[in-house]
């Protein structure tokens, strides 16, 4: 089932540079909150307009299967290295050097003249050529694009869940460790220290700190909560995984960002800090190692 224009909502968001892969989803989801754009199961692709440093987002429904946009890949018969822009009614659709780039809806008629303008003078392109296409051309891009082996160019990020679940199902998680880790420690643990458990060197102190890895993570996340909280920053997205800390959170004041990271600067295992122009807020993406060493 193909998704047509009025199934599509498309988002544009300015970024100083690329986002490195591995931070990219993160990125999106937070940026769709600044938006305060809240998604519910819906499809969610991404394309990066390299010529203007921003990044087009995809919202439709998880009923359809691919996109409108990319039929015109259909459209070439031979390589060819060129711009251009293909004009239906709805909407128009640009391409460079045959692959997709870029995609917006019209609410008006508009001449061949001004869609040029428009598109150096936000894109940054010069365009080559310009193709109407009409309804019965588009259905036969479409049959041929179902037919072929052809696949959409966009980034997949459907797969991240939402960012509310997301971190409702992290905070009942902490809060379940929290509280069973409090148990353990204060009617089992603590009575029984001294008598079952002999630290006498590093090594049994390693095979203690192993078997009771989630006092320590429950030590690290507050920690982290408290330093945050310190330096003004708000957290946005918070996920745990494969002994690790992956974190988004978001502040006005990149300084702020820094002195975080810098006490940090140890266990990070990554991180990237994007400026949100409209919103005009710094957005970091940090991965944090948790267990001590």
């Amino acid at each position: 089932m193909i998704a047509k224009s009025q199934d599509i909502n498309t988002v544009l968001i300015d970024v100083n540079e690329e986002i490195k892969q591995n931070n990219l989803r993160k990125f999106i989801l937070t940026s769709l909150s600044l938006e305060n754009i809240e998604l519910k199961q819906e499809n969610l692709y991404t394309s990066y307009l390299y010529k203007s440093n921003k990044y087009q987002v995809f919202i439709f429904d998880k009923k359809f299967s691919f996109l409108e946009l990319d039929i015109f890949q259909c459209f070439y018969e031979n390589k060819s290295d060129s711009i251009d822009i293909f004009l239906c009614d709805e909407f128009f659709v640009l391409y460079v050097n045959q692959e997709f780039y870029y995609y917006q809806k019209l609410n008006y008629e508009i001449n061949n003249e001004d869609l040029v303008e428009y598109i150096h003078k936000n894109l940054n392109l010069k365009v080559d050529n310009i193709y109407k296409i009409s309804l019965d051309e588009r259905e036969v891009l479409k049959n041929k694009y179902i037919e072929s082996s052809l696949k959409t160019k966009l980034i997949n990020i459907s797969e991240i869940k939402n960012k509310s679940f997301t971190f409702f199902v992290s905070f009942i998680l902490l809060l379940v460790v929290s509280v069973s880790v409090y148990l353990y420690y204060l009617y089992g643990v603590k009575d029984n220290l001294l008598s079952n458990i002999n630290i006498q060197n590093k090594n049994s102190f390693l095979d203690y700190k192993n078997k009771h890895k989630y006092k320590y993570l429950d030590d690290d996340i507050k920690y982290l909560l408290t330093k945050l909280s310190k330096n003004d920053l708000i957290l946005n997205e918070f996920i745990y995984k494969e002994n690790r800390l992956e974190l988004s959170f978001f502040s006005k004041n990149r300084n702020s960002i820094y002195s975080f990271l810098d006490t940090y600067k140890d266990k990070l295992d990554g991180n990237s800090i994007e400026f949100i122009k409209d919103k005009k807020v710094y957005v970091c993406n940090a991965n944090i190692k948790t267990f001590r060493k």
